[in-house]
This record gives C-alpha cells, structure tokens and sequence, in this order.
C-alpha cells in the first residue's frame, strides 16, 4: 500500500470514529467517492442528507449506488438527468422522465438509443427526432411521427441513409431541399416534384448532376 493510499485510508477511519465532528457540507464529490472506495464502513456514516445539490449531481456522475439516498432527485431538471444518464446509464431507475423535453431526448436518445422505452408518446418529433435519426437511422420507434419532419430534416437524412424513404411524405420538400437531396443520389428522381426548383436551384443541382439538363430541366417553374 502507497503511502497516499495509507493516508486516506486513515483519514476515512478517522471521519468513522468521528462522525458528530465532520461538517459533511464541506466535503467535494470527489473527497467522498475516495474513501467510500476505500473505507466502505462511511456508506452507514455519511450524512447523505446534509449534502450540497451540486455535491450529489458530481457523485451520481460516477456512482449510482447512493441514489436511493439522495433528497435531490426531485429537483434535477431534464437537461440535467441528460447529463447524469449520459456518465452513470444506471440512474434510470431513478430518472423522472417527465422532466425530459424534446431536445433533452433528442441528445439522450443519441447516445442511448436503448432509453426510447421510456419516451411517452409523441415526446420526440422535429428537428429532435431528425437528430436522433441522423445518428441512428435503423431508430424507427412505432409512435414515430414522421409528419413533423420537414422537406430540410428529410433532405439530410435521406442522402445518409435512403432506407427511411417508405416515411417520407414528398410533398414537404420544397426546391431547396429537392437540390440537396439530388446532388447527393439519384434514387429519388422519380418522386421529384422537379417544378419546384427555381434556377437558383438548378444551377446548383446542374453542377453535380449535368445529365438532367435535357432531362429536366424543362419543367422547372
């Protein structure tokens, strides 16, 4: 045993044979998740309640075992159990979902895709839901809605991964969105609503794709 090992380790003895004298709300996280490791005896010693939130959130981080204990967990918002799932997964137990918004799942469910089980229905749509997908696309809950995708979601995720075509609802593509879409594959000419793109968006979809030229581009508006 290192001599910094032999010193904490007495420092932890001490805090149990002196539990009334220590002032617990000066302890850090860290000074804590050390000697728990060391000294288990100060799991019945702590006094978890007198704490500091932000003593909690950092220990939660790195150790879901003293949650039960925690008089804070009511308080963490959404973005904050983001923050505590992303470093400790095991805290779901422990998570009141509720407090997670769209973009809150969006970031999780990123990471986490495994945590969509807990998403109430209709808690991810949009820009969030496109997010997720762009990351995941095999991401295809039952409860999807598809209809808050727009023409720009559905340009960028079907020129990553055209497998999600069989949702997407043609008419929400805009020019813009159909020139993104074109210059990156040429699955989707047949859904083309080609009167929709101005010269602005010709001239760009012409400089990567110049056989639809002829093609085409009579039918530009």
């Amino acid at each position: 045993m290192n001599e910094a090992v032999e010193k904490l380790m007495g420092l932890a003895r001490q805090v149990v044979e002196t539990r009334q004298l220590i002032d617990w709300r000066t302890l850090d996280a860290k000074t804590i998740q050390e000697w728990l490791e060391i000294c288990p005896e100060l799991w019945s010693v702590i006094r978890w309640d007198r704490l500091p939130r932000d003593t909690w959130f950092v220990l939660l981080k790195a150790n879901s075992a003293p949650a039960r204990r925690c008089p804070w967990l009511a308080t963490f918002s959404g973005n904050e159990w983001v923050e505590l799932l992303y470093d400790c997964p095991r805290l779901s137990d422990y998570c009141d979902w509720s407090k997670l918004n769209d973009m809150d799942w969006s970031n999780l469910l990123a990471e986490y895709p495994d945590f969509s089980k807990h998403r109430p229905k209709g808690a991810l749509t949009g820009t969030a839901l496109a997010s997720v997908l762009r990351k995941h696309p095999d991401f295809v809950a039952e409860d999807c809605d598809w209809s808050s995708l727009s023409g720009e979601d559905w340009a960028e995720l079907l020129s990553e991964d055209e497998s999600l075509a069989e949702h997407c609802d043609w008419s929400v593509l805009e020019g813009a969105n159909w020139a993104e879409l074109l210059i990156h594959t040429d699955s989707f000419d047949g859904e083309c609503n080609w009167s929709k793109l101005t010269e602005k968006d010709w001239q760009k979809v012409l400089r990567f794709r110049p056989e639809l030229k002829q093609e085409h581009r009579a039918e530009r508006r």
